[in-house]
């Protein structure tokens, strides 16, 4: 998607500001590009605003695995029911 993270910053920077992003999905990203690098804080609110916006959209919360090295992942998401896993 980039050559490098300050790269895919701009990008998602750009993405940000043409459509609906809430304004601290912005500050997050305009923080890393300055920085260099996503704070472990900043990077655990953002995993945590996408669980809320997706309850907020009527879905159920999703579990997040959290791996080894800090990373989260969602897990598969309305695996049983296609419909909703299309919706989401």
């Amino acid at each position: 998607m980039a050559d490098s993270l300050p790269d895919y910053i701009k990008y998602m920077l750009e993405g940000a500001e043409t459509s609906r992003s809430d304004k601290s999905q912005i500050d997050i990203l305009q923080r890393s590009l300055a920085q260099g690098s996503v704070s472990a804080r900043d990077y655990e609110t953002a995993w945590s605003n996408f669980k809320q916006c997706v309850v907020d959209k009527g879905n159920v919360e999703p579990l997040l695995i959290k791996y080894t090295n800090g990373m989260y992942h969602p897990s598969a998401v309305h695996a049983d029911d296609p419909a909703k896993g299309e919706k989401f």
